[in-house]
């Protein structure tokens, strides 16, 4: 009998939220994920093989016995991340399948957030970024059983009212994102309906078998990684993403209503025995020709099948070189895994710029291929696939001597390559981006090495002479000449190698790793010599790695031991700088004028 009177209760209120809200049918009606298949991961989630689960995999969040978060996190350290594509002011019912640890009622719950979702009067609500987000929790009531596979909605406890409704501010591709409450629990399919299951379940409460067509973003094609962009200048990008499935793969790529241009990839076989991971094959597409400070779209196609259905991506080509204006971020040893590192990914995810650039120690604390994926991708995969990133290598990268992870995953100019030393490919390296040079260079591999370090440094005064004509130029690598840290401090190797070419060619930026704090010098220069230039260097070294204690030197502006980032505009006459912290407040700022 009560059973009777709970379904009497939810189909009555179900009738009067459909009744609020007019739905109309559309391609974006039903959307049905794979939670395994998420574009993002980060920390602690994981996929574990299921042959229950949707897809033959579900998504765990392993159980530690951490203390349930009661309130939503605006940064959290465990999350994962779908792109959707949806309709504007549309009501969508959110259902997820999930099952909780041992049946218990302590490993059953997550909050959810989108990048767009409005209440009934368009004000924002359940965001990205804030402490508002719906609970979708698998046990349906106080008083209801856990039994295996279960369905369940966001109405909280509620089992006689549907949840609220989704409703986002705008259409096209938005992002979900689910979020730990209590840890233990897994989910195996995420189901955003407007239509089909409005007012029904997809499937049982307890003890479920529904397994449904994956939807809107599905593919027969298993995307592992990416897509991420690579060497984008004022002509061309390069595209880079990784399948189980082997090619034949193509980038098509297009701008406004052009008809579509198509470019074949180069697909590489990577075996688990090397990577760590499920054999997989990793795409590179070239593209050339491109104009200038224009918008491109792209999408993906593996074996002909859309490798990313509902999604859209696109980027923006750089500026004429030597000219426009152009934003940045920068940041280094990062890749611990570590809630800091989250946090700062948070932040960064939230700012407009161009290109970013990393200081060195992407992985710690090998740089193995598993540390890549675990520690770099998941992290920044919202913008990876729409900025480049421009890296450098640093000693945990290069552990082995070979850096050979870092110098598959990233897509580099080969410009270090020599008959001598062919080892010396995307070592070091240089790229025109608007009105900056930006110079990587490499202290390890290519710099302990004496012989090695003789043809860097004789490449690197080729370059800096040709490069005169751009407006500014910036250099980048991990161990930083001039640091009062006080784990590592300044490497003098590097400081008598690189500064007198630095002062004799007019390097003005300097942006350093390795040391994990933050420190600015001011305007310094070693050589007596009235023709050479100071140079300001940089060392962000607190992307999320433990911090080292910072002090200070005859050189220190500011020395600060803080996780942070940099954030930067460039303009023909201006360099302008800002550092912020976890907490998102800027706390220094210099200018460099021309």
């Amino acid at each position: 009998m009560r059973g009777r009177f709970i379904l009497g209760c939810f189909l009555l209120a179900a009738a009067v939220w459909v009744a609020s809200y007019p739905h109309r049918a559309s391609a974006a009606a039903d959307l049905v994920l794979y939670a395994s298949e998420a574009a993002r991961r980060a920390g602690s989630w994981r996929v574990v093989p299921d042959s229950t689960a949707a897809g033959g995999s579900r998504l765990e969040q392993p159980n530690v016995g951490a203390a349930q978060i009661t309130t939503p996190l605006a940064a959290p350290t465990h999350y994962v991340e779908y792109p959707v594509v949806v309709e504007a002011g549309v009501p969508y019912h959110l259902w997820l399948r999930g099952t909780a640890q041992n049946n218990s009622g302590d490993n059953d719950s997550v909050w959810v957030q989108s990048s767009a979702t409005v209440d009934a009067n368009g004000a924002a609500v359940y965001r990205i970024g804030t402490t508002s987000a719906t609970m979708v929790n698998v046990k349906g009531c106080s008083a209801c059983p856990l039994s295996g596979w279960g369905w369940q909605d966001n109405s909280a406890y509620n089992d006689t009212a549907p949840g609220p409704a989704l409703i986002f501010g705008a259409g096209g591709t938005q992002t979900l994102r689910i979020q730990a409450r209590e840890d233990g629990i897994s989910i195996d399919q995420i189901v955003l309906s407007s239509v089909t299951y409005l007012n029904r379940a997809p499937g049982a409460a307890q003890n479920d078998t529904t397994i449904l067509p994956k939807t809107g973003t599905s593919s027969s094609i298993t995307l592992v990684r990416g897509p991420y962009l690579q060497q984008v200048s004022d002509s061309g990008a390069v595209v880079v993403w990784a399948t189980r499935q082997p090619g034949p793969a193509v980038v098509q790529y297009w701008t406004g209503a052009q008809t579509p241009a198509t470019v074949a990839a180069t697909s590489t076989l990577r075996s688990s025995s090397t990577t760590g991971i499920q054999t997989y094959y990793q795409h590179e597409a070239t593209l050339v020709g491109l104009s200038a400070s224009t918008t491109y779209q792209y999408d993906l196609r593996v074996q002909g099948t859309d490798a990313t259905p509902g999604v859209i991506d696109r980027f923006h080509t750089a500026p004429l070189s030597g000219t426009g204006t152009v934003r940045f971020v920068a940041f280094g040893d990062s890749g611990a895994g570590s809630a800091a590192q989250s946090q700062i990914a948070g932040l960064m995810n939230n700012e407009a710029f161009n290109f970013a650039i990393h200081t060195g120690d992407v992985a710690y604390s090998s740089g193995t291929y598993a540390e890549f994926e675990q520690r770099f991708f998941p992290y920044y995969s919202t913008w990876l696939r729409m900025r480049a990133i421009f890296p450098v290598i640093g000693n945990h990268d290069d552990i082995t001597g070979s850096a050979t992870p870092y110098r598959t995953l990233f897509v580099l100019p080969r410009d270090g390559a020599s008959p001598a030393f062919p080892n010396n490919a995307e070592r070091f390296y240089s790229v025109d981006y608007g009105p900056v040079h930006l110079i990587a260079l490499d202290t390890e591999a290519a710099f302990q090495s004496p012989a090695r370090r003789a043809e860097q440094l004789a490449w690197l005064e080729a370059d800096l002479q040709a490069s005169q004509a751009q407006p500014w130029r910036i250099a980048f690598f991990h161990r930083p000449p001039f640091s009062a840290g006080g784990e590592h401090g300044s490497d003098l190797t590097v400081r008598q190698a690189f500064v007198p070419l630095f002062e004799r060619y007019g390097v003005e930026l300097v942006l350093n790793g390795h040391e994990h704090d933050y420190e600015r010098t001011v305007q310094w220069k070693e050589s007596t010599d009235p023709a050479s230039q100071a140079v300001v260097y940089v060392v962000t070294g607190g992307g999320g790695a433990a911090l080292y204690p910072a002090s200070r030197a005859a050189w220190t502006a500011v020395s600060r031991s803080v996780h942070h980032y940099l954030r930067g505009a460039i303009t023909p006459t201006q360099i302008s700088v800002e550092a912020v912290g976890i907490d998102g407040v800027v706390f220094d700022r210099f200018d460099l004028i021309r």
